[in-house]
C-alpha cells in the first residue's frame, strides 16, 4: 500500500517462491532483491513467472580453474543438474575442514588456526580467503531470474 522503492525478500527455496508469487498477486511493482539462496530451482517451481526479475548476489567464481570444473562435472554426472551455491559451499567447507583436521590430527584449536590462515583457496564456489575472525571473503556476481533461468547480470 505504501508503494516501496524496493522489496527485499530474505527467504530461500519454496518460501522465497511463495513470497514472489504473493507479491505479484498483491501488485507489488518494486524491484525485488533476494539473498544468494534465491538460486534454487524450487523458487522458480513455486513462483513461476512471478520469479522473473528478482535480483540477488551469489558467490561465484569469475574465472575457471581445475577444482571448479572438476566439481561441477562430477556433480552434474551424478545428479543431472548443475550444482548451485549451497552444494558448492558445502563441498568447500567439508574439504577445508577435513584438510585442517587431518593436518592437525583432529586437534580442533589447531584446525581453527589452519582454517584462519586460508588465502586464495581455489574452491568449487570460487576463490576463498578466511580472515582472522573466521569470515570468508569470496567473489560475488549479480544474478537475476529471466524466463525461468538463473542468469548473470552483465
Amino acid at each position: 500500500a505504501k508503494k516501496p522503492d524496493v522489496f527485499f525478500a530474505a527467504y530461500f527455496g519454496t518460501n522465497m517462491g511463495t513470497v514472489l508469487k504473493q507479491s505479484s498477486t498483491i501488485g507489488i511493482k518494486a524491484p525485488i532483491l533476494g539473498v544468494y539462496e534465491t538460486e534454487d530451482s524450487s523458487v522458480i517451481d513455486v513462483a513461476g513467472d512471478s520469479a522473473n526479475g528478482v535480483q540477488f548476489f551469489v558467490p561465484e567464481a569469475t574465472n575457471t580453474y581445475p577444482e571448479l570444473e572438476s566439481f561441477s562435472k562430477r556433480y552434474f554426472e551424478k545428479y543431472k543438474v548443475e550444482p548451485l551455491i549451497l552444494a558448492k559451499n558445502s563441498y568447500d567447507a567439508t574439504r577445508i575442514l577435513v584438510t585442517a583436521l587431518s593436518k592437525c590430527k583432529n586437534d580442533t584449536e589447531c584446525a581453527k588456526r589452519e582454517v584462519y590462515k586460508i588465502r586464495d583457496y581455489p574452491g568449487a564456489s570460487g576463490t576463498i580467503s578466511i580472515d582472522a575472525d573466521g569470515g570468508a571473503t569470496k567473489e560475488f556476481v549479480l544474478k537475476t531470474i529471466k524466463d525461468g533461468k538463473f542468469v548473470r547480470v552483465q
